[in-house]
């Protein structure tokens, strides 16, 4: 169950706001491919420098989170890692094409 949306963030304690901050980031990097991060660079900066700006202004506490990110982010490049090499599709199904 989904529990964390704009409008019942800061109703949660502060650990969990941490975890779901880490758990975005994780996902971004997880997620994200070489070719869409060099695409989307210039947007993803500009906006994560903004989001920067509001943890330092607003939530101090989520500063914790980055270095949370940081000390996930080996185990999930494995993972991703992982999950690429076994991967049995190449191509997108259904016969979608890939954003270019």
């Amino acid at each position: 169950m989904r529990t964390y949306s704009p409008s019942t963030r800061g109703a949660l304690p502060e650990a969990q706001q941490r975890l779901q901050f880490r758990n975005r980031y994780l996902l971004w990097c997880k997620n994200e491919t070489a070719a869409g991060l060099a695409r989307d660079l210039p947007r993803i900066a500009v906006y994560e420098l903004l989001a920067f700006g509001h943890v330092l202004g607003r939530e101090r506490h989520l500063l914790r989170g980055y270095v949370d990110v940081v000390r996930a982010l080996p185990r999930a490049l494995r993972r991703r890692r992982e999950v690429q090499r076994r991967r049995a599709v190449s191509r997108p199904p259904f016969g979608l094409q890939p954003p270019r």
